[in-house]
């Protein structure tokens, strides 16, 4: 049976990244001491305590954190980067079937 402080995405990846300075930065976005920077600054927020079972790290909520918000930039950057290319299609296309009405129009006269 897979056991989540041992076998997830955390223990599996995040904590070997740190050995890695520039896979570290393309996963989170950010280098190492930025990290632990933010890490230290929320680490007392973040860290709770429970008598009936093991906390999830203050690291690895943070992790979970900074990469649900970086999905969802993502996201965003990508949605407006197809509006922003759909906005300029259409622009080209109406000035294309204007230029082509005003030339036909020239014509008729």
């Amino acid at each position: 049976m897979l056991s989540p402080s041992t076998d997830g995405e955390y223990f599996k990846l995040c904590k070997i990244l740190r050995q890695f300075p520039g896979k570290f930065r393309e996963y989170y976005r950010m280098n190492i001491k930025a990290f632990d920077y933010i890490l230290d600054s929320v680490k007392d927020v973040l860290q709770g305590y429970i008598n009936f079972r093991k906390c999830i790290e203050a690291e690895e909520k943070l992790t979970v954190a900074l990469r649900y918000v970086l999905v969802i930039v993502v996201r965003i950057n990508i949605n407006y980067i197809c509006t922003m290319v759909n906005a300029i299609k259409i622009q080209r296309n109406l000035k294309g079937n204007y230029t082509s009405k005003i030339k036909s129009y020239t014509k008729l006269q």
